[in-house]
């Protein structure tokens, strides 16, 4: 009795460093449908194998994700719909004689003054935009204004048919500083657009 009291501190710290040394076996996978998934590495694990970005590749090698979904025309109106473009920059072209006939450049210009009226135009239809929630969007110019003061182009809508390159007197009710969704604001906006005569 007295031995084995003397005994036990050792045999427990013998115990005790043996098992702080060794390791204890692990079994290997001997199915071999186990061992393959074993093999395998795992994303959430394998810091070797997970991509930092948990979008990359979904994109191919191009990183923006919008690409392509518009073809070469920023505007997000052209791609999903009917666009068409009119090449290069149309004439100066004369004046409606109407009593409400305006340039583009004056139909910006007086804006302010013309919201809610008829206005009366005489332009060419450089880009056309079918099916924006049941309607087309025009754009029209007749050489006045300037690209840099943004007062060259006007925006029109309407239900009726016209063909880019068209030479056009139009008429349509002004609308001013209009939010159409999608980041598109209009300065001036001719709303409901119809075809007083063609050239």
């Amino acid at each position: 009795m007295k031995y084995q009291v003397l005994l036990l501190p050792l045999l427990t710290s013998a115990v005790l460093a043996a098992t702080s040394e060794s390791r204890i076996p692990v079994r290997e996978p001997t199915h071999p449908e186990t061992a393959a998934l074993a093999a395998t590495p795992h994303p959430a694990h394998d810091v070797e194998h997970a991509a930092p970005d948990p979008h990359a590749g979904l994109y191919g090698s191009d990183p923006d994700p919008h690409a392509g979904l518009y073809g070469d025309d920023p505007d997000p109106h052209a791609g999903a719909h009917t666009a068409t473009r009119a090449p290069g920059v149309p004439t100066a072209l004369e004046r409606s004689s109407a009593a409400n006939g305006r340039t583009v450049a004056e139909i910006f210009s007086e804006r302010a003054a013309l919201n809610e009226k008829p206005v009366r135009l005489r332009a060419t239809v450089v880009k056309l935009t079918e099916g924006i929630m049941g309607k087309t969007y025009l754009h029209l110019q007749d050489g006045s204004g300037s690209a840099e003061r943004d007062n060259h182009d006007l925006t029109a809508t309407t239900t009726e048919p016209f063909e880019v390159g068209e030479i056009v007197e139009v008429q349509g009710q002004l609308a001013i500083d209009q939010d159409v969704g999608v980041g598109y604001r209009y300065a001036a906006l001719l709303t409901e657009l119809t075809r007083v005569r063609s050239d």
